[in-house]
């Protein structure tokens, strides 16, 4: 058992706290008990055990996650991202065929600098495909704008999607 004590990390200038929690790691399974980051009104816990039983399952929270951070940690070239997103996932039978759901919300997002507006999105571990099952729906101010469904796949780092938009603001093509 490794015992977390309360401890603080920094990322892009910014101070992160971490709360103290148990993680236990056995030759088959991975324990979290109350592992969480924190900065201000943005949290992220894990709770739960991976292990062979299929019903092991590590829940994740995420609460106002900055996306800026996240676009920190990307090639400079690729993208910018711009919300808070807030939702839940879990990941079970990490050890022989995952299954991993999250659901997020991101009010205000925005894509290379041009501000779509709220997002609800949804992704599933898809193991035929060895790829993340993606669907989102973007809401401006009275209407939907846009919907998009599609995969990501981690064996090229590449992402296969198809979307229907109404209205949907193009600026984000400027930032290439």
């Amino acid at each position: 058992i490794t015992h977390i004590l309360p401890t603080q990390f920094v990322v892009c200038d910014s101070i992160w706290d971490i709360a103290p929690a148990k993680i236990s790691t056995h030759s088959s399974n991975i324990l979290f008990a109350d592992f969480s980051i924190a900065k201000r009104n943005q949290f992220l816990t894990l709770n739960g055990k991976a292990s062979k039983a299929p019903t092991d399952t590590i829940d994740i929270q995420l609460k106002n996650i900055d996306l800026s951070y996240i676009s920190s940690f990307i090639p400079k070239a690729s993208v910018v991202f711009s919300g808070e997103a807030t939702g839940d996932a879990f990941v079970s039978n990490v050890f022989s065929k995952p299954i991993f759901n999250a659901d997020i919300q991101v009010p205000k997002f925005s894509f290379n600098n041009a501000h779509w507006g709220d997002v609800t999105a949804s992704a599933k571990w898809n193991n035929e495909k060895n790829a993340i099952d993606l669907e989102g729906v973007i809401k401006g101010t009275e209407q939907t704008i846009a919907k998009i469904e599609g995969n990501y796949f981690f064996s090229n780092d590449s992402l296969d999607l198809i979307g229907q938009a109404n209205d949907l603001d193009v600026d984000f093509i400027n930032y290439y």
